[in-house]
C-alpha cells in the first residue's frame, strides 16, 4: 500500500483541530473521524494513494480510527504544528470548506449513505475497512452523486417546491 510520506493520522487529526479552533468551530470527535475519513477517501480516490497509514472501524455508532479514538479520550498532546506541502494543505482545506459546515448528524448521514460502505451496513459487527480498498467505489459513488445533484434543479413556485428540468422541444411532424 502505497501512502503519503511525511503524513500520520494524528497530524491530519491535529491539523483539523487547529483548523476548527481558528474557524472557532467546536470539533467533536465523531465530526474529526468523518473529516479524516472523507479526507483519506478523497485523497485515495484521486490520487490513487493514501494520505495517512490508517485503518477505520465501521460500525453502527460510526466509523472511526481506533488510534484518534484513544488520543481523543485523553485531548490532543502538545505537538507543534504539522507541516505539509503546498498541495497536501490545500487539499485538507478544501476537504474542510467542503464538509465543515455539516453538523454530526447531517455528516453522519451523508458518510453512511456513501454506496461503497453498503456492503458493512448488515452488520452489527465492528469491521475494519481498509479505505485504500473502497477508492474506486468511493469515487464514484461521489461522482454518480455529483451529476445527479447537477441535473436535478429545484425552484420555489407559488405552489412550493418543483422539479425543474431542461426543456426539449418536441419535433413538429410534416
Amino acid at each position: 500500500m502505497i501512502y503519503l510520506k511525511n503524513t500520520s493520522n494524528l497530524n491530519i487529526a491535529y491539523w483539523f483541530y487547529n483548523k476548527a479552533k481558528s474557524s472557532k468551530i467546536n470539533l467533536s470527535e465523531q465530526k474529526l473521524q468523518y473529516l479524516l475519513f472523507l479526507a483519506q477517501m478523497h485523497y485515495s480516490a484521486k490520487y490513487t494513494k493514501l494520505l495517512m497509514p490508517s485503518l477505520f472501524v465501521y460500525s453502527q455508532s460510526g466509523i472511526y480510527d481506533p488510534s484518534i479514538r484513544t488520543i481523543m479520550k485523553y485531548g490532543f498532546p502538545l505537538m507543534s504544528d504539522p507541516l505539509f506541502s503546498a498541495d497536501v494543505s490545500s487539499f485538507l482545506n478544501l476537504i474542510w470548506q467542503k464538509y465543515s459546515s455539516l453538523n454530526d448528524v447531517n455528516l453522519r448521514e451523508f458518510v453512511y449513505s456513501l454506496k461503497c460502505l453498503k456492503q458493512y451496513s448488515d452488520s452489527n459487527d465492528e469491521i475494519i475497512i481498509n479505505p485504500f480498498n473502497l477508492a474506486d467505489s468511493f469515487a464514484a459513488s461521489i461522482k454518480s452523486e455529483n451529476t445527479t445533484a447537477k441535473k436535478t434543479k429545484i425552484m420555489i413556485s407559488q405552489n412550493g417546491p418543483v422539479k425543474v428540468s431542461a426543456w426539449t422541444p418536441k419535433k413538429i411532424k410534416k
